[in-house]
Parts: C-alpha cells; sequence; structure tokens
C-alpha cells in the first residue's frame, strides 16, 4: 500500500529557513525543501501549497531543483555524518563552484561548465593539479548523489586533472635543516613577540621532536578522554588517538620517540593537565588557537627565518615560494628515523596506511646519506689495501711510499675493473 503524501516542517538548528520534508511516494525516499520562512506558521502554509501541488502534479516530471536547493539537501542527508575536514572541503568546493560559475540550477552543472570551472580554478586562484583534483572528487561525489535521489537525469562527465610524471617531485616541501630549525627559534620573536615567543618556541621544539601533523599537535593533551593523548601508563609513553582525532578514524596507540619522551618529563607533573602546548596569541591578535591560525603564524615564522622549502611556478604562471611549515618538521622528523630505524618501525612512527607511502617518501630518498655510505666504504677499503702492505696499521701515520703504492695499486685495480665491465675491447 503506498504511504500517504504528506508535507510536514523541520527546524535544523543549523539553518535559518524551517525545511519541508516529505516521502517521495515513487521511490520511498525522504526528501527536503527550503520553506524559505523563519516563522513555524508560514512554513506550515507553505508546505499545505507544497503538499498540494506534489498532489496534481504526481505524474509529472519532478520540478527541477535549484542549486540552493540541492545544497541544502546534500549537506543536511548526506554530509552531516561526515568529519569535520571533510565539511571543510566540500564547503570549500562549493564556495569555488559559486564563485565562479554562479549556478542558479543544479542543471546549470554540465560537463562543459565544470571543465571551465577547473580551468579558472588553475588559471585565477593558482591551485595545484593535487587540490583540484580533491575538489574535483568531492564535486562529482556529490552530484552522483543529486543521481541517486532523482534531483538530475545523471551525473555529469567530469574530467579528473592528471596525476604527476612518475619520477617527478612527491614533497610539496622537504626536511628542514638543524641550522634552520636554529634559526625558526630565533625569528619566532620577530613574529609573535617577546612574551609569546616562548610558548612558540616550545611548539616548535615539539613539533621537530614528535612528528605529529599540525592538528594533532595543536590537540595535544595530558588528559586520556581527549581525540590525542599521552599514555603514561605502559612502560614506554605512547600516544593515544581516540576514533575522532586520528586521520584513519580508529582508535590506536602510537610509540613515541625517546627523545620527545625527555621533552615530555621535563614538564612537572603538576602541570600534566590540558593541552601539552598551551600557545599564547601575540599582542593584538584576537584570532581563535585553531589548527589554521596556528599554521598561518608558522609559516610567517618560517619566512622570517628566510627558510625556503620549494620554488617553483603556479599553474597560472605565476612564480611560487613556499616557506617552512609545520609539515616539514614532521618531514624533518621522518627523514632523521629513517636513517636509525627499519621501514616497519618507520610506518609506524609516522602513521603511514601503507609501507608503501613510507618508502616512497622517506626511506632511500636521501642521495647524500647514500653517497656518504659509499665514500665511508671506498676509503675502507683503501685503508685494507695499506694495512695488508704491511706498512702501516690504522692507528699508525701513512708513510708517503705505501700511500704511493696503494694509489697505485688502486689506479690499477680500476682500470681492470674497467676493462672487465665494459663490452669494448682493444685493437690488436
Amino acid at each position: 500500500m503506498a504511504k500517504k503524501l504528506k508535507v510536514s516542517v523541520v527546524k535544523y538548528k543549523d539553518r535559518p529557513h524551517w525545511v519541508l520534508r516529505w516521502t517521495d511516494p515513487k521511490t520511498g525516499r525522504m526528501k527536503t525543501k527550503s520553506s524559505g520562512e523563519i516563522r513555524r506558521r508560514e512554513a506550515e502554509r507553505a508546505a499545505a501549497r507544497h503538499e498540494t501541488w506534489l498532489k496534481e502534479h504526481k505524474d509529472d516530471a519532478p520540478p527541477p531543483v535549484t542549486w540552493e536547493e540541492f545544497k541544502e539537501a546534500y549537506l543536511l542527508d548526506y554530509v552531516s555524518g561526515l568529519s569535520k575536514s571533510s565539511l571543510s572541503i566540500i564547503l570549500v568546493t562549493f564556495k569555488h563552484i559559486e564563485r565562479i560559475l554562479k549556478p542558479t540550477m543544479l542543471s546549470d552543472l554540465t560537463g562543459a561548465s565544470i571543465a571551465t570551472w577547473q580551468a579558472r580554478l588553475r588559471a585565477e586562484a593558482g591551485l595545484a593539479e593535487a587540490t583540484i583534483g580533491v575538489h574535483s572528487r568531492h564535486l562529482k561525489a556529490s552530484l552522483r548523489w543529486a543521481a541517486r535521489k532523482k534531483y538530475i537525469d545523471a551525473c555529469p562527465d567530469i574530467d579528473m586533472p592528471r596525476k604527476a610524471k612518475k619520477g617527478g617531485k612527491m614533497m610539496k616541501g622537504r626536511p628542514i635543516t638543524g641550522e634552520e630549525f636554529d634559526r625558526m627559534l630565533l625569528a619566532t620573536p620577530k613574529v609573535v613577540g617577546d612574551d609569546a615567543a616562548p610558548s612558540w618556541q616550545r611548539f616548535l621544539k615539539g613539533l621537530w621532536l614528535c612528528g605529529l601533523r599540525l592538528a594533532e599537535a595543536v590537540a595535544l593533551s595530558w588528559d586520556s578522554d581527549d581525540p590525542v593523548s599521552i599514555d603514561l601508563t605502559g612502560r614506554h609513553p605512547v600516544f593515544r588517538f581516540r576514533q575522532s582525532g586520528h586521520k584513519a578514524g580508529t582508535d590506536t596507540l602510537c610509540p613515541i620517540t625517546p627523545d620527545f619522551a625527555e621533552f615530555l618529563m621535563d614538564v612537572p607533573e603538576e602541570y600534566r593537565h590540558g593541552r601539552v602546548f598551551k600557545l599564547q596569541a601575540h599582542s593584538g591578535s584576537r584570532a581563535p588557537m585553531d589548527k589554521d591560525w596556528v599554521g598561518k603564524v608558522l609559516v610567517h615564522i618560517g619566512k622570517a627565518a628566510g627558510v625556503v622549502v620549494d620554488r617553483g611556478t603556479q599553474s597560472n604562471g605565476k612564480p611560487h615560494v613556499k616557506y617552512a611549515s609545520a609539515h616539514d618538521l614532521r618531514r624533518s622528523y621522518g627523514a632523521r628515523w629513517a636513517r636509525k630505524v627499519m621501514p616497519p618501525a618507520l610506518m609506524q612512527l609516522m602513521r603511514h596506511e601503507s609501507i608503501e607511502t613510507t618508502m616512497k617518501f622517506y626511506v632511500g630518498r636521501n642521495a647524500q646519506d647514500v653517497a656518504d655510505q659509499l665514500w665511508t666504504a671506498h676509503d675502507d677499503e683503501k685503508s685494507n689495501i695499506l694495512v695488508t702492505l704491511g706498512e702501516c696499521t690504522p692507528e699508525s701515520p701513512i708513510k708517503k711510499e705505501s700511500l704511493e703504492v696503494a694509489k697505485s695499486l688502486e689506479h690499477r685495480t680500476f682500470r681492470q675493473h674497467a676493462r672487465q665491465d665494459s663490452n669494448l675491447r682493444p685493437a690488436d
């Protein structure tokens, strides 16, 4: 038996207008539509009018959906269950759509118009291909949802931006050196002021040692009930990630390196409550101490210190200079520990979902480290040649004659190896 058509009104806390809600008798799916009214009585009258219209046109094609109706329904029905970070990206995607395309109806979004939108993101905003890809995927997901809800006949074709060629640069920044980190510490008072500088310098040192992502470090707490906390109940301190505080959306424990553990243990027990990093706002600033604002302050510190981690040209042809950020401190952490532990252990430290990510970004990518190993092996071989000649020991001075003999032997050995490895043969 078909369910009776009834349009009701409902009020959502984050919406200024009352919302009309009913079940489509054909599909059995819940549908919503803004009433455009802020008073309940006026919204109920709008619901009665819409119910009458639906009954009179039940055999007609569905009315065209406006962009605002689609956006409101999508945010209420689908996006409400996503994480805050995903919601933030979707809202930015919709803002880009409204700024560039200014759609009135949902049907205004066609394959051609979306291609124009992508091109203008590239040319006007100078967004990277990866960023345009993120917005394109979110838009495509929303239009697929609209097609499932019968708001449109089908999702338009959306071409995803091409990925970078294999072998290209994978990191947007780079690990910074110890000298560059010291410059950032020295530059901190210029950015945040002398009074706030100690709290920010401590935060920088923590980022250098802990390897956390910026949002995780800002949220890091001594209290076990918080999304990201320090657990001191075991043999060694560990990070405890609740589902809401972990990028992978799971509850987990992760190891803490000994140097960061020592950093934490320097805090007296009576102060081990609340946030681990209590940042002070610099004078005159009223901005909230959230992840985005903290990240901008750290970039200003990197710029004041003159620490450039990347140079290039934007997709719109304008030059681009990237200064050290919080994620470059995380890259430094990964690069340091890549020299000390095996890839599976590094994967746990970096909290990557797959070993491929760890291998791709941190293992075997430092050419100078590999060169150091080659030169060390080369010098050891030379030293062994001298010891074999009996003219010196590793602890005794090298005699001039022995050194000349070793060089001659080394040169002859090189020539023999070169001829053995070559496909060329000397002319008879």
